[in-house]
């Protein structure tokens, strides 16, 4: 089986930002995307979808983390990156990847919790990131 188009193209982009000059056929060998029907979260498990093909504030779109973030000597190689979702990446922050997948362990005892406190790290950490960014570029919303 193979992605579907669309999630290739997706996939190219994202990648193309972590490894500037390796080839799609370098990284497919790696990963290999091509023998998947579906993606999944590597931390939270759910379906990963297009961008496009998800509602606002899209939760279960595709993603790319580093594993060991690079303020903390995190670097852009295959294996310190994770395929997960944006919540996901969002609400891991600078968290190292195991410390973050046993934050969701503890919390998975109670769903409703967790959901409630991943929306509020992922809201919180997606306002304090736009700030930021309207900072350093000067443009205002």
């Amino acid at each position: 089986m193979s992605l579907p188009t669309g999630m290739v193209s997706t996939l190219c982009f994202r990648f193309s930002k972590y490894f500037k000059g390796r080839k799609w056929e370098e990284i497919n060998a790696h990963f290999h995307f091509t023998e998947k029907e579906k993606l999944y979260c590597e931390y939270y498990g759910i379906e990963l979808q297009e961008r496009s093909e998800t509602p606002p504030p899209h939760h279960n779109a595709l993603s790319l983390d580093r594993k060991l973030p690079e303020s903390a000597g995190g670097k852009n190689e295959f294996s310190n990156i994770a395929i997960c979702c944006t919540r996901c990446n969002i609400c891991k922050g600078t968290m190292g990847a195991e410390t973050f997948k046993r934050m969701l362990e503890l919390l998975s005892t109670d769903k409703p919790a967790m959901e409630t406190i991943l929306n509020e790290m992922f809201w919180g950490r997606r306002a304090n990131k736009i700030a930021r960014i309207q900072k350093e570029t000067g443009i205002q919303s």
